[in-house]
């Protein structure tokens, strides 16, 4: 019996409602490609196997399904995990064990740069988009814009920062003025948070919360007669959003790690529908799912690199000599011993007729957002 490749998961099956849901689609969009992966006959005839733990967004049950994997499973490496600040505090433990870390949906500064052995994204770092946030709505011409995000984890907080580091080097009036509403994770009291945000009379909204928050927020403004122009990030760029949403955030506009939504009429999205449909019917196509699924080609394309046994050295060798990889769902993929962030582009959309719609790319910031001084372009 031919001995199969482990690689692990650990995502949320249980914890908050908006982030277990990303947890499955995580799964589904990451073992539809493996399976295809394998049904090719995987690297030189042997299998992958994902072997994958709940870790229910949580640190110490995160820190569980980690220590399990590497221990008990012998997993070679991590693949689409999920949680920055269940990473971050795992992330000692991560690399004394010398597993790499392979295109996570989660990312701290601090993760790339330097670049950490092992680790390598896709996903822009989170304080970069709050900046690239903050630009597009100041270069949008508006003058009182509110940031309203969640009081955990902690890179939102410095996501709300940026953001208004972002508007305020890009606006384009004297008088314009930027401010944040904080609440609880999970919130669901739709009149508080609607309250805080029109107290200070917003003509945009930048909304780090997840959808529990913004759709409640945004339900009982609408019920008031009060609408504004809503700037987001990736988590709420799905169709689901659409979905449940039906009208209420039409014309929200936000930025996605790819290039094309899960509709598009593409050779790449037609292979990814084809996969869920066939592998996991119950999941309809979705952003994060097809971002899943376009990490594992990523991950594949580097295996298939190695000659001979795998392992966690020949693993991370294989990411680094990637050099502008196409996928057709991602923009261009380059690692290299020092560059571990491995894409330049985030893809602006905008919520039209209940469908995601390109607009065009933004090239992320090429210096820390902390200094103020970074250029980031729609």
């Amino acid at each position: 019996m031919v001995e199969p490749i482990k690689i692990g998961m650990f995502v949320p099956f249980t914890g908050p409602p908006a982030l277990r849901i990303n947890g499955h689609q995580i799964y589904a969009g990451t073992a539809a490609w493996l399976t295809l992966f394998n049904e090719a006959g995987g690297h030189h005839g042997r299998p992958i196997e994902l072997l994958v733990e709940d870790s229910g967004y949580d640190i110490a049950k995160t820190a569980a399904a980690i220590r399990k994997l590497a221990e008990e499973d012998g997993v070679v490496a991590f693949l689409n995990a999920n949680g920055t600040p269940q990473i971050t505090a795992a992330m000692p433990y991560i690399q004394s064990r010398k597993l790499p870390l392979l295109l996570p949906f989660a990312g701290a500064e601090a993760w790339f740069h330097p670049p950490k052995w092992g680790v390598f994204g896709v996903q822009a770092p989170f304080n970069d988009v709050g900046y690239l946030l903050g630009g597009w709505a100041a270069r949008e011409g508006h003058r009182r814009v509110t940031v309203f995000h969640p009081d955990y984890p902690e890179i939102s907080l410095l996501m709300a920062r940026q953001a208004r580091r972002g508007f305020n080097a890009a606006k384009q009036h004297d008088d314009a003025r930027i401010d944040a509403v904080c609440v609880q994770l999970g919130c669901e009291d739709g009149a508080a948070m609607a309250d805080a945000i029109l107290r200070q009379e917003p003509d945009a909204v930048i909304v780090l919360v997840n959808w529990l928050e913004l759709i409640a927020a945004t339900r009982e403004m609408q019920s008031r007669g009060k609408t504004t122009q809503l700037y987001s990030w990736s988590a709420n760029v799905t169709q689901q959003i659409a979905s449940i949403s039906g009208t209420l955030l039409e014309g929200m506009k936000g930025y996605a790690s790819l290039l094309v939504g899960p509709a598009a009429k593409t050779a790449s999205a037609e292979e990814y529908r084809s996969a869920m449909a066939r592998y996991f019917p119950d999941q309809p196509p979705d952003f994060i799912s097809m971002a899943a699924f376009a990490h594992a080609v990523v991950f594949t394309s580097a295996l298939n690199r190695i000659v001979g046994e795998v392992d966690a050295h020949k693993l991370v060798k294989a990411f680094q000599s990637l050099d502008k990889l196409e996928t057709g769902l991602l923009p261009p993929v380059t690692f290299t011993p020092m560059q571990h962030i491995g894409v330049r582009e985030v893809q602006a959309m905008q919520l039209t007729d209940g469908v995601w719609r390109a607009l065009r790319p933004a090239t992320l910031p090429s210096k820390m957002a902390e200094t103020g001084k970074i250029v980031g372009s729609i």
